[in-house]
């Protein structure tokens, strides 16, 4: 599912940190995206090439510490060529960056990884 909805990978990424510890809370949760998934039934990914979009751009956005547990950082990036979404993801940061710009900094050098792939 992951694989083609960008719009959740956020939120599948999240919940699956609590796949052996099931409460009511990440219950409702699950049932929140499932009924979201059910309202944008209708949304899918449509791929045109579109001649004034630039050959390939990576937008990257990451948090700093939000894991209370751990305090590491949430990269996200999405990669589009010619405005069309090909690539994208959500992970936690392999290692606690000490500073907002570090932890941007990650999140860059992990979305520039995966467009030179």
């Amino acid at each position: 599912m992951l694989g083609s909805r960008p719009d959740i990978s956020f939120t599948v990424n999240y919940y699956s940190r609590f796949q052996d510890k099931n409460s009511e809370e990440v219950w409702m949760c699950l049932k929140r995206l499932l009924r979201y998934l059910k309202g944008t039934v209708a949304m899918k990914l449509i791929y045109q090439r579109k001649e004034k979009d630039l050959p390939l751009v990576c937008y990257v956005d990451s948090d700093w510490a939000s894991d209370l547990t751990d305090r590491k950082s949430v990269t996200g990036f999405v990669i589009k060529i010619y405005g069309n979404c090909v690539a994208w993801a959500t992970r936690k940061q392999n290692c606690v960056a000490l500073s907002s710009s570090e932890a941007e900094l990650v999140a860059l050098c992990a979305g520039v990884q995966d467009c030179l792939w």
